[in-house]
């Protein structure tokens, strides 16, 4: 990923993509891009926080950010996301750029207690891409099906 594809992704470039979902579900949502969450939605008549993350590509992992940037010390996502749910999503990197499969982890709060007891067992790596030196580890998608933790929102084959 450059950092004009970074810079794209941070810039809500693919949002029309997610919003295009909920619209299709009938939830009601506004785009608050706080720092926290990005989205609220009504589902059942509650008020739902929304985090959105893409990566440009496919891989068989998601990112977890745990430190944004190295030198001011800023966390990552993981402790100050305040999200009911995590919609993760690939996206290809040519054009048009659109996101092909998503994922939902459908409760973010036990996402992260679990995540927190067993995080020694995910490799960490570091990326310069973005602002600053980020620290993030990587969580293997099949190991989070398999716990019920995560589930296709959306593929390219079927559009949910």
């Amino acid at each position: 990923m450059t950092f004009e594809d970074f810079i794209r992704i941070e810039t809500g470039f693919l949002n029309p993509q997610y919003d295009a979902y909920y619209s299709r579900h009938h939830f009601p949502f506004l785009r608050v891009n706080k720092k926290g969450h990005d989205v609220e939605i009504r589902r059942d008549g509650e008020l739902k926080k929304v985090e959105e993350k893409t990566r440009l590509e496919s891989y068989s992992d998601i990112l977890v950010e745990e430190i944004q940037d190295t030198k001011s010390g800023s966390i990552g996502w993981l402790y100050y996301c305040d999200a009911d749910y995590l919609i993760y999503g690939f996206a290809y990197s040519y054009s048009p750029y659109r996101i092909h499969l998503a994922y939902l982890l459908p409760d973010f709060n036990d996402f992260r207690t679990w995540y927190l007891s067993e995080r020694e067992r995910f490799q960490e790596k570091e990326s310069l891409k973005g602002f600053g030196r980020t620290i993030f580890r990587t969580v293997p998608l099949r190991e989070l099906r398999e716990l019920k933790m995560a589930k296709v929102l959306w593929s390219e084959d079927s559009v949910a």
